[in-house]
């Protein structure tokens, strides 16, 4: 069982590794401006490869299952909010996906990020985050 400053020890570092990841790709990555709808923005989905000889491309996600969490969430599509920061899931039972990353799957980091804690004595996407 983990304790709760070994819990909050964990949040601490994956908070930093999403904001250093953050920083990282906003600096690569040309910036959708504020006034922009970016979380209404989809890229193009990827056509199916006709060689079985090439690698399969990576499709866009739609959810991200976690049975050890109980999470079963839509994924949301976001990118920068209009403080320059990673925008945030609208539904709080969803998760996002930072769309100037990486999808996942794919090399490199790919970011996902989801309410933590509790609401209205119901748990938040992320909320059994510390089992893992």
């Amino acid at each position: 069982m983990i304790n709760k400053s070994r819990a909050g020890l964990v949040l601490i570092i994956l908070v930093a590794v999403f904001a250093l990841s953050v920083v990282f790709f906003s600096k690569l990555i040309p910036r959708i401006s504020a006034s922009s709808k970016a979380s209404a923005w989809v890229p193009p989905v990827t056509e199916k490869l006709d060689s079985p000889s090439e690698p399969a491309k990576i499709g866009l996600p739609v959810r991200l299952i976690i049975p050890k969490l109980e999470v079963d969430a839509k994924v949301e599509y976001v990118a920068l909010a209009k403080d320059k920061t990673m925008d945030v899931p609208k539904n709080q039972a969803n998760v996002a996906w930072y769309l100037l990353g990486n999808r996942p799957g794919e090399v490199g980091t790919a970011v996902i990020s989801g309410h933590y804690g509790w609401r209205d004595d119901k748990p938040l996407v992320f909320a059994k985050l510390s089992k893992l």
